[in-house]
């Protein structure tokens, strides 16, 4: 049987009788709609993980639709050594911060410590990550650095080898202004340090609306991007799996 990795889908992870993380199975795969046939769904295996959630992953396969997807807790998705963002746990809970509404001007919501953009905040307060490590160390270095802040700039509509309708689609899907994201980019364009692209993320990151839907946009932008495959999230109470609440409808323009 041929299987398809294109897909990953969000589930909680809950603790059992003996304080294991278990995932909430799906009962329907990503491809339910195509055809409207039974889904056949079992647990293929699990994934040990090192970083990212530091606990094993289920892979689930269903048989009717030769599909195969791993289930990943809220925050996290595909290659990932961090959370998107820090407000929401693996058991879907919401952790409150003192943020509401589009972000003030100098002030990064705390979503962000500790996350994806870890690379792109050390750089914003000027710091650049070792060169070399010593062996055994877990200092961060400064090629990770780099590759996370290309990563960073890809999921935020910044990064010079996306197209005009990712960029689009990024911009809108995160609720930012066509302007902002193309000032940005323009900047980046003259002085594309490691220092300033640290800025130029941080400034788009406090433009992005809090709301309790950001993790799902932040997933959604970063699939837009080819950073990873098309989330999808299964609420376990309405036994739907969902793709999106949001709808892109192409480039938007300046405001």
């Amino acid at each position: 049987m041929q299987v398809s990795n294109r897909v990953f889908v969000i589930s909680l992870y809950l603790p059992d009788e003996q304080n294991r993380l278990v995932a909430e199975v799906p009962k329907v795969c990503p491809n339910r709609d195509h055809d409207g046939e039974k889904c056949r769904i079992r647990i293929n295996h699990y994934r040990q993980r090192k970083t990212g959630p530091c606990f094993p992953l289920t892979v689930v396969e269903c048989r009717t639709h030769a599909l195969r997807f791993t289930l990943y807790p809220p925050g996290h998705v595909p290659y990932g050594r961090h959370p998107l963002n820090t407000d929401i746990t693996i058991t879907g809970e919401n952790i409150t911060f003192e943020v509401a509404g589009p972000s003030p001007a100098d002030v990064l919501p705390a979503v962000y410590q500790n996350s994806f953009f870890e690379a792109a905040l050390a750089a914003n307060s000027q710091k650049i990550w070792l060169e070399e490590s010593m062996w055994g160390s877990l200092e961060p270095r400064f090629i990770t650095q780099l590759r996370q802040l290309d990563r960073a700039l890809r999921l935020l509509g910044l990064h010079s080898e996306l197209t005009p309708r990712q960029i689009g689609e990024i911009t809108e899907i995160l609720d930012l202004s066509g302007q902002r994201v193309a000032d940005g980019r323009s900047r980046l364009g003259y002085q594309p340090t490691v220092k300033y692209q640290g800025q130029v993320i941080c400034q788009l990151l406090k433009a992005i609306p809090y709301t309790q839907s950001l993790f799902e946009r932040l997933a959604h932008a970063g699939s837009t991007a080819k950073l990873w495959p098309i989330p999808h999230f299964w609420n376990g109470i309405t036994g739907r799996l969902k793709n999106r609440s949001f709808h892109p409808t192409g480039i938007r323009g300046s405001p």
